[in-house]
């Protein structure tokens, strides 16, 4: 009797959360969830995923032992997004061919709890550079679906008045790439924040930078970069589902940068 009803519960399990589970593991996650499987920097063109385990499209998956994965045909700049390939997949012990690489956005399901691209589930995301090889970043786990990524160069400078990008007006403009490119681009599709370096100067008088995830009235808001002559900070800034940046700095200002050097995720 005792038995019978361990085994009804398990089927109960796996009727209300719609997992599939093969083989003898002792944890069971829920729809959404992942442990480990981070993706870090190992070279120009591989990154290595970490051992770990979740669930993908109702399959239960682990990494037993950290995998090497090459990201082939990549050209930049552009942000590659890193799957756990359902189709492919060796559920429930993943290796190498079990993912794929694609500079195709994901989305956020409401029904799998995750980023998907159709039924491939996100696990991390890199910056490719102009020359076709991936920035050198590091990688800091926040939660188990949370991830904190700093690249070691700039993605991308948004803003540098000195060098011609951006016009300093005295009012609050986009955040734009060479006059003409949204700065969303420049952050992943599921980041929460992005990781900005921000520099102002004028030699005679009051300098003054801000950067906000939105306009709001006045020019008091977001976060400040001030001096007399020279301002500068690396800060996170909150992004809002549009991911654009804001910028304000005053028109007397001779020089004012805005730098992305990382960003936060959701998985």
């Amino acid at each position: 009797m005792k038995k019978k009803l361990i085994a009804l519960t398990l089927i109960s399990f796996f009727v209300l959360t719609g997992v599939v589970w093969a083989g003898t593991y002792s944890t069971y996650p829920s729809r959404g969830s992942v442990k480990g499987a981070n993706v870090l920097y190992n070279n120009t063109d591989t990154v290595t995923i970490n051992t770990g385990y979740g669930e993908c499209n109702g399959k239960y998956w682990e990494i037993t032992n950290d995998i090497t994965y090459q990201l082939t045909g990549i050209s930049g700049e552009d942000f590659y997004y890193i799957y756990i390939d359902d189709s492919m997949a060796s559920y429930p012990d993943l290796d190498n061919d079990s993912f794929a690489h694609s500079n195709t956005e994901p989305a956020w399901s409401d029904t799998k709890f995750g980023w998907y691209n159709g039924n491939d589930r996100m696990i991390g995301v890199v910056w490719v550079k102009d020359d076709s090889t991936i920035s050198e970043f590091l990688t800091n786990p926040i939660s188990d679906n949370k991830i904190e990524i700093t690249t070691k160069e700039a993605v991308k400078i948004l803003i540098n008045t000195n060098g011609g990008v951006g016009t300093i007006t005295g009012s609050w403009q986009n955040l734009d790439v060479s006059g003409t490119t949204n700065s969303s681009l420049y952050v992943p599709v599921n980041a929460t924040d992005v990781k900005i370096y921000g520099y102002t100067y004028d030699g005679n008088s009051m300098a003054r930078l801000r950067v906000s995830p939105q306009v709001s009235s006045g020019n008091y808001n977001g976060i400040s970069i001030l001096s007399y002559s020279f301002g500068c900070t690396v800060q996170w800034v909150a992004l809002e589902s549009s991911r654009c940046i804001m910028w304000w700095s005053e028109s007397n200002d001779e020089q004012a940068q805005v730098i992305n050097f990382g960003w936060r995720m959701v998985r």
